[in-house]
């Protein structure tokens, strides 16, 4: 009788470890990976511009009048005005002074603050949908069969003990 429990023993062992030792995992198919890196760059230069340029300048319309006693008359005329001097009947001296209607470019130099901006965005984006994952080596027929039967065989193995333990049981209060 102790041969018989030790061979059952045994038996219950041997199916305990061939269950345990190779249980069946899944590796995942496939991973989805998303790195998104986002930045933003403001450059804002100031500088001073120097500015050659030329103005205008308008010249005010005057107007003098003298008359006096003396008996010469006279015209004078420049490029920004005029001038006529005469004597009237009386023997009066008229005389007219006056300036041109016009415009006159006066050239300038100045500096201007001038600030000059640059705004530069930077998107990265790297998506990566299936990523295989590579297995060392294959699996052996043996191997493969356990891994398919694993769950079954705990079932088995449990089961087993069970009716084992119910026959001893049974024997020994017989």
């Amino acid at each position: 009788m102790k041969s018989r429990n030790f061979l059952i023993l045994g038996l219950i062992f041997c199916l305990t470890m061939l269950s345990g030792c190779c249980r069946k995992t899944a590796v995942p198919p496939s991973v989805s990976v998303h790195n998104q890196a986002d930045s933003v760059r403001e450059v804002i230069v100031e500088r001073l511009v120097h500015i050659h340029d030329s103005i205008p300048f308008y010249v005010p319309i005057e107007k003098l009048v003298y008359v006096s006693a003396a008996t010469d008359t006279s015209k004078l005329e420049t490029s920004l005005a005029f001038s006529t001097a005469f004597v009237d009947s009386l023997g009066f001296l008229h005389h007219d002074l006056g300036n041109k209607e016009q415009t006159i470019w006066k050239p300038v130099d100045i500096d201007i603050p001038v600030s000059d901006t640059t705004h530069e965005e930077f998107h990265a984006v790297q998506d990566a949908d299936t990523v295989y994952v590579g297995v060392p080596a294959q699996l052996s027929g043996g191997q493969k069969f356990l891994i398919k039967c694993g769950w079954g065989m705990i079932v088995t193995v449990v089961v087993l003990i069970g009716y084992l333990a119910y026959r001893l049981w049974r024997r020994r209060f017989k």
